[in-house]
């Protein structure tokens, strides 16, 4: 897939890596679980049970104290075991900040600062294992993470709790338009979505999508027994960067984690095997429709002179576009497989010459921009896909969809691109066994897989 990343190749490549699930950072606790079998309820009131055994009250707690106690029980014995599930030995991050539970700031009635003696009472219980959040200076520190303890997992699996014996309370999701700050030392914070007519219209078009997908007929045909697939992870963020003019790419699916060759062996729409359509050079095209002109003809990576390192002229653009100044050297992890023999002036010369038009855009950190031009997009093809009654699930510049749906999909695709971008699209289509290439080369490698 051709995104609009940073300047590394592996912010490039996000989905390469050799297991199933790419790796991910301690996630935060989601307090939106509950349960959706009996083994799973059964599970939680044993927890409840020990947790009582452990406590030393004189008293019983009012009603309303003990209906919130047991909801954040709930929550977070559920978040932990589904931690476990899906990541053996996985951690989460709880906020032991106080100012977080407070009435205008938690993100659910029953998460007042009595939560944060219920993380304590579990860890001395045995039930979880806790490590210690620290202060750090410039966003260097972390957040305090728990994970399931050997009886907490032991009672799991007496009773037989999987994947599917969890649900998750919609109410509790939480946005479903998220606006982080620059990072700082690689870390970013959240900050309060502006609101508006545009950002009503998102958060209904994002309803309508995610309500849309919730209801989908999605299958797993084979997983690792390590690690089984959520298909009940499907509520999308779209994720703005600093400002709701930047990024907006759309997060959260169980499928963007998987790699991609395993996804679509195992992702099922209906009866249906999986295939991804997948834009091709998609922030070069974006940028020519900033500078109000078309591309050229042919594969916008391949550049005289260069066509046999059509891969490293690719990481290159990218960087180009995603930079805030004019490199002057090789951005580290952009050489590629270009030869050492060739200076970064010489493949710069050769790049400017072929891309003329948005070269004045080079060193300019307009990626996030176009970014957001790319989301638009998807999120307009989605919403015409629902109304052709096609389920697609988006991955940035690229859509699963059902193999007998592709045509209709890259029809959709095709027009709404025109119609956004006032340019004609590339759109390669991948499948678990065939490979298929539009009139313009696609921008991955051939192999199998998006």
């Amino acid at each position: 897939m051709d995104g609009i990343s940073g300047v590394t190749a592996d912010s490039i490549n996000d989905h390469a890596d050799s297991s199933l699930y790419t790796e991910e950072r301690d996630r935060r606790f989601d307090c939106s679980r509950l349960p959706a079998s009996e083994a799973a309820h059964q599970f939680v009131i044993e927890v409840v049970s020990n947790l009582n055994g452990l406590e030393s009250r004189q008293r019983a707690r009012r009603v309303a104290d003990q209906e919130r106690y047991v909801a954040s029980v709930t929550a977070l014995a559920l978040d932990l075991i589904h931690r476990e599930m899906t990541k053996p030995g996985g951690w989460i991050a709880v906020s032991m900040d106080k100012t977080e539970y407070k009435p205008e700031t938690r993100k659910a009635p029953f998460l007042t600062e009595a939560f944060l003696q219920l993380v304590t009472q579990m860890h001395l219980g045995g039930l979880v294992d806790l490590r210690k959040g620290e202060q750090g200076a410039f966003g260097t520190g972390r957040r305090t993470t728990v994970r399931a303890a050997p009886w907490l997992i032991s009672r799991m699996k007496a009773f037989d709790v999987s994947l599917g014996d969890i649900k998750s309370n919609p109410k509790l999701r939480g946005d479903s338009l998220v606006l982080r700050s620059p990072k700082v030392r690689g870390r970013s914070r959240d900050l309060k979505v502006p609101e508006s007519d545009a950002t009503a219209k998102m958060r209904s078009e994002m309803t309508l999508i995610n309500d849309w997908i919730a209801d989908a007929d999605l299958g797993w045909a084979w997983y690792e027994d390590e690690s089984p697939i959520d298909l009940g992870q499907r509520f999308l963020r779209r994720i703005f960067n600093g400002s709701l003019e930047l990024g907006g790419r759309l997060y959260g699916g169980f499928w963007q984690g998987i790699k991609s060759e395993i996804r679509l062996e195992g992702l099922c729409f209906g009866e249906d095997f999986a295939v991804a359509l997948d834009f091709g050079q998609m922030a070069i095209r974006s940028a020519y429709t900033r500078v109000g002109t078309q591309p050229p003809e042919g594969d916008l990576y391949e550049v005289p002179g260069f066509e046999r390192y059509r891969y490293g002229i690719k990481l290159v653009l990218n960087a180009l576009l995603s930079a805030r100044q004019m490199p002057s050297r090789f951005p580290v992890g952009t050489r590629g497989d270009i030869p050492a023999k060739y200076s970064f002036d010489e493949v710069l010369q050769a790049i400017e010459l072929r891309h003329s038009a948005i070269a004045p855009l080079f060193g300019a950190g307009i990626s996030l921009e176009l970014m957001r031009c790319e989301s638009d997009l998807l999120v307009a093809i989605l919403l015409r896909l629902r109304e052709q009654g096609v389920v697609a699930l988006p991955i940035h510049d690229c859509l699963l969809v059902g193999d007998g749906n592709k045509d209709i999909t890259r029809r959709t695709m095709a027009v709404t691109f025109k119609e956004m971008l006032g340019s004609e699209s590339s759109i390669a289509v991948y499948s678990a066994d065939i490979f298929s290439t539009p009139s313009v080369a696609p921008d991955a490698p051939h192999k199998k897989g998006a």
